[in-house]
């Protein structure tokens, strides 16, 4: 017979395997804003708008690269700008919410320190207060408080949390002596330059070296430069499909080896600046320093251009009006595959590859976990980020995690419409099942879940995108329309949207005259 202590303990251990309680979770999907993107996807006659609006730059897209156009113009003494974008807040995937425990991130989540290469990204860092001085070599000094705290990664193996997120636990002699060396030879990329005097991977892309030995790593995927450099065990093929999906995306079979070692090599600095909200903090930033800024929740369904003007027609969703925005000029801050169906006389680009993603914050109604970023090993998801991980709190006893997945297991098309056809209840378990691994209390823990479901999440780096000819034309103006986002890097990182965007501010400034 089954003594009274063993039944109750047999029933806590079931209870704590998840098997109960998921019905009382509450929360749904609340976003990206498909319904008016697809609007404009099969937008077939133009409406005509009502009235019209003169401003002196119109800004179409308010990520963080609308965003950097949109306060170097404020800064240069532009007196009018109108910032539109398809969602009522402004960022693009560096997004955020709040709710009573804590703010956290819809999207982009840090910023690596900045090398000097990044040169924007530097200047925008000083003057929001991140770098506070510059040490007797002229390096940056950072506000502490702004740099992510111990414990930084850790990884679930084995049934345990090790520290970092490259697999160690289990790992054979020659296992690591390949990882090793695999490290060995990335550290080599970081130091050679080449023939140009550029470093082969730099940040912002475009800084990279342009030598053809360098640019031929953009031909093949990186799953086939490492059995080309025979990094063939599978503890070190995983961390690096990982990082390339982390940071893509897509796997090491999908995206180029240029990308691929751009990952690991373009950076020099391991420290990374985070907050509660993720980005969504430098998108409040940068927004508190253009105050009395127009911003408006506008799908832009048509752009055309006259002598000495840009006219760019929206559709406002919350007043169902047609506007038309007169301009002296225009940065266009949308990805490609939405610029080409509202701008008139852009070219349409074919080999546009777009990954899905799905982000998950759910309130923790427990101690949070120690590290910020937590990642499982035999998971399909990308792990979760602590959003309380920076809070100076004592003893916190809640906390909001944010939950990644790139869905890279069907090509992006497939994979987007099954995103988009699954219910909440059905993300709800599948990512508590995820969890239930490394936390078997999860579902008791958790009181509240968000989806937030990214059709084109990031550009992706295929073979042959980055040196391709696609990408260097998608950079050049089209008349008064200068143009800003991370497609025109071919890789999606806080880094790259902030120079398209400064860059594309002294563009209209040439253009109406300021420079």
């Amino acid at each position: 017979m089954m003594r009274r202590r063993t039944f109750l303990q047999t029933g806590a251990a079931a209870c704590l395997a998840g098997c109960t309680d998921a019905s009382l979770i509450t929360g749904g999907i609340v976003g990206a804003n498909h319904a008016a993107g697809h609007w404009l996807r099969d937008l077939k006659t133009p409406p005509t708008p009502s009235r019209t609006v003169a401003t002196d730059v119109v800004i179409l897209g308010g990520g963080i690269s609308g965003l950097m156009a949109a306060l170097r113009l404020h800064q240069s003494g532009v007196q009018k700008i109108t910032l539109l974008d398809l969602e009522s807040t402004p960022g693009g995937n560096a997004r955020s919410s709040a709710n009573r425990v804590s703010a956290y991130p819809w999207g982009a989540h840090y910023v690596p320190v900045p090398g000097e290469d990044a040169v924007e990204v530097r200047q925008l860092f000083e003057e929001l207060g991140l770098i506070t001085s510059h040490d007797a070599a002229g390096r940056p000094v950072y506000d502490e408080r702004h740099l992510c705290a111990d414990q930084q990664e850790r990884l679930f193996v084995r049934g345990v949390w090790q520290d970092g997120i490259e697999p160690m636990l289990g790992v054979s002699a020659a296992e690591r002596a390949e990882m090793t060396r695999f490290n060995e030879r990335i550290n080599e990329f970081r130091t050679i330059r080449g023939s140009d005097g550029r470093r082969p991977f730099s940040v912002p892309v475009d800084q990279s070296s342009r030598d053809p030995e360098w640019l031929a790593l953009d031909a093949i995927t990186m799953e086939a430069w490492l059995a080309r450099e025979n990094f063939n065990c599978e503890p070190l093929r995983w961390h690096v499909n990982y990082c390339c999906r982390d940071d893509y995306g897509a796997g090491i079979r999908d995206v180029s080896a240029w990308a691929g070692l751009h990952y690991f090599a373009s950076r020099d600095d391991s420290e990374v600046l985070t907050w509660s909200e993720g980005n969504g903090w430098l998108v409040q930033r940068i927004m508190e320093r253009m105050r009395g800024i127009d911003f408006q929740q506008a799908v832009v369904y048509r752009t055309t251009q006259e002598r000495d003007a840009v006219l760019a027609d929206v559709f406002v969703p919350s007043t169902r009006e047609t506007i038309r925005f007169r301009a002296k000029a225009a940065v266009c801050a949308l990805p490609r595959f939405v610029a080409q169906r509202a701008v008139a006389g852009l070219p349409v680009l074919r080999n546009l590859t777009y990954s899905p993603w799905v982000v998950a914050n759910m309130t923790w109604s427990s101690e949070p976990p120690p590290a910020w970023d937590n990642v499982l090993r035999n998971s399909a998801s990308l792990g979760y980020v602590v959003a309380t991980h920076q809070s100076l709190h004592p003893f916190p006893n809640e906390s909001v995690l944010t939950w990644y997945q790139a869905l890279d297991h069907a090509p992006p098309p497939q994979a987007r419409e099954e995103a988009l056809k699954k219910p909440w209840t059905m993300w709800r378990d599948e990512i508590l099942a995820d969890l239930r691994p490394a936390h078997p209390d999860v579902s008791q823990r958790v009181s509240h879940l968000d989806v937030m479901l990214w059709g084109h999440g990031m550009i992706r780096p295929v073979p042959g995108f980055i040196s391709g000819s696609d990408r260097a034309a998608m950079a050049q103006p089209l008349g008064r329309i200068a143009f800003a986002h991370t497609d025109l890097s071919g890789i999606s990182i806080f880094e790259e949207a902030c120079t398209r965007g400064a860059d594309a501010a002294r563009t209209v400034l040439k253009i109406i005259g300021k420079i």
